[in-house]
């Protein structure tokens, strides 16, 4: 029956535009069998052309491009991060002199381990020596002279009981007993001020560590304030963060820290005592996180890498999408293109939203999203309100 259809349909389009009869070979063309046959194909090109229209691979495809879209999913807010850090050390002390002086030992060297109180390099003390004996020998001095003024006013008290001599001669020898006191007060000053001086040729290690430099050598002169050596405490370290400004809120309230070192396979470790800078940088808008090991024999030293996973305890949950679903706009707004069943066609709507943390391949929505709606991954980079779009794909 079609073939019928599509042959009048043929014939009848062909007679139509020449305005004349359809040729058929070996027909009568009388100008009734024209009449007819023209009328015939016709009829036949209307039908054909309606066949035509009708016919399943005429039918016009879905409006609008296409898109590949992806569910907003709802994440528990449990989470952590990790941070790359370095070994420090928690002390470091650049040692120098208060004198200056001839360097006559120097006890360590460098990569030595050192006690607390230990002495680490000597400067030339003789002249001090000489200056502490001459001002103990001017105490004994002072001390010798208080005391005979002293015994010179006790007797002037019993003379003056006697009355052999007066109450003006008796004060006179108080005053006199009393300056001699205070120059002996004064000259022990000076004893001390020089055994201090004394001890100044000394440089000892405030603390147990490593030497880690050494800026001198035997023999040579060093000025008051020159670093002398450097003093690592080595068993007294702490792995050192930038921690964003995000977090800081979260890590003062209490958080559960790990620690990990390269040098020790990876494998991790409690953290113990956590201390934060009270200020960051403003370029950066990044503060320093200081966080110790529970213990403090793990072999390691400053220097080394090391990682910090850092868990947030909370029993909120967030929305988490695509980072491709963001779109940001020229006035600093971001949205994202909600698909959504209108009709016969899916269509998308713009949202504007409110983006948080991105980890990995997905971001996290704080505001302006709920679970199960639809967000195109691909193909949102020329959408527009209420416009119709062809579904291709699912995310995830």
């Amino acid at each position: 029956m079609p073939g019928v259809y599509l042959r009048g349909f043929s014939e009848g389009f062909h007679a139509v535009c020449r305005g004349s009869s359809v040729h058929f070979p070996a027909m009568n063309h009388s100008a009734t069998n024209r009449a007819r046959l023209f009328r015939t194909g016709l009829r036949g090109f209307v039908v054909g052309l309606a066949f035509v229209t009708a016919s399943p691979g005429a039918t016009a495809q879905s409006p609008g491009p296409p898109v590949v879209v992806a569910d907003a999913r709802e994440i528990a807010a449990d989470e952590s991060i990790r941070l790359p850090g370095t070994v420090v050390a928690t002390r470091v002390s650049r040692l120098s002199t208060a004198i200056g002086g001839l360097v006559k030992v120097i006890a360590f060297d460098l990569g030595d381990r050192i006690e607390a109180g230990a002495t680490i390099v000597e400067l030339d003390d003789s002249l001090a020596r000489h200056a502490l004996d001459q001002a103990s020998a001017a105490v004994e001095e002072a001390q010798a002279a208080a005391a005979e003024k002293a015994r010179l006013y006790n007797l002037g008290q019993n003379l003056t009981r006697r009355g052999v001599i007066t109450k003006d001669q008796l004060d006179t020898r108080a005053a006199e007993m009393r300056m001699a006191r205070a120059v002996v007060r004064r000259l022990r000053a000076d004893e001390a001020a020089q055994a201090e001086l004394l001890q100044r040729h000394r440089i000892v290690a405030p603390f147990a560590g490593v030497v880690a430099s050494r800026d001198t050598e035997v023999g040579e002169w060093v000025a008051p304030g020159a670093n002398i050596v450097e003093l690592v405490a080595d068993r007294e370290v702490a792995v050192e963060v930038t921690l964003p400004q995000e977090f800081v809120a979260s890590v003062q309230t209490g958080v559960s820290i790990t620690l990990s070192f390269d040098a020790l396979g990876g494998r991790r470790f409690p953290a113990g005592q956590i201390a934060l800078s009270p200020s960051g940088d403003v370029r950066t808008r990044s503060f320093r996180l200081r966080i110790a090991p529970q213990s403090d024999d793990l072999g390691i030293a400053p220097g080394m890498s090391a990682q910090a996973f850092i868990a947030f305890a909370t029993e909120k949950s967030v929305i988490a999408i695509p980072r491709d679903a963001l779109v940001r706009q020229p006035d600093g707004r971001a949205i994202v293109w909600i698909v959504g069943e209108t009709g016969e066609s899916p269509v998308v709507s713009a949202r504007e939203v409110i983006p948080g943390r991105a980890e990995g391949d997905s971001i996290r929505i704080t505001s302006g999203l709920q679970a199960g709606e639809k967000v195109v991954v691909r193909g949102n980079e020329s959408l527009q309100a209420g416009q119709p779009v062809r579904i291709v794909g699912h995310g995830s």
